[in-house]
């Protein structure tokens, strides 16, 4: 199951561990993401569990670079 079939307007942020920055799984560059590799991104806590590489970029726990996310719905492309 991919991003595609989510409702529309659904996000999993998720950061790149090697630079921190959060991309945004089912906006329209990552929709054909598969959600479980998503989650298992989710986990990945390096020296426990091994950052996931998801279209060439290795993904991890998102506590490990931003605790809260609040800020990116502060971004132009985002709505309620």
């Amino acid at each position: 199951m991919t991003f595609v079939s989510c409702d529309p307007g659904y996000t999993w942020w998720q950061p790149i561990w090697n630079t921190g920055e959060s991309v945004a799984f089912g906006d329209s560059d990552t929709m054909t993401v598969q959600i479980s590799r998503a989650v298992v991104a989710s986990a990945a806590l390096p020296g426990l569990y091994a950052a996931v590489t998801i279209g060439g970029q290795p993904f991890v726990d998102g506590a490990l670079i931003r605790t809260m996310h609040a800020s990116l719905a502060l971004e132009p492309a985002a709505s309620w």
